[in-house]
């Protein structure tokens, strides 16, 4: 799987994806991907799903109808980087969760999905 994350997701989440093997890389490392728009559509071109903290990537698929590869949306409190990639990584080894056109909400003692349109 590959995947991008929101400029809200710790730079150790992204070096722990990297250290599992997944292809990831951080909205910071793109010049001028500015808006949540601009990410969904590089994300879907680049069949990566989006990590992030930022409840308006739902509002943007489901409400305005923007098509997406996948997104992972957090929402629980990050206290530490080292708990975010902990949660990440026991949510990726979840092998009865389909990524792909779905979108996946992580929170602190639960995980709903729910397909993409």
């Amino acid at each position: 799987m590959k995947f991008l994350l929101d400029e809200n997701i710790p730079v150790t989440v992204l070096k722990s994806l990297e250290k599992s093997g997944f292809d990831a890389v951080s909205v910071l490392q793109y010049e001028g991907l500015k808006s949540d728009l601009e990410i969904i559509k590089t994300a879907a071109r680049e069949k990566r799903i989006i990590i992030t903290y930022d409840r308006d990537f739902g509002e943007l698929v489901f409400k305005a109808g923007h098509k997406s590869y996948g997104i992972i949306y957090l929402r629980f409190e990050p206290f530490n980087p080292q708990i975010v990639s902990r949660q990440i990584s026991i949510l990726l080894e979840e092998k009865s969760i389909k990524f792909q056109r779905s979108f996946v909400v992580l929170e602190k003692d639960k995980v709903r999905v729910r397909p993409l349109p």
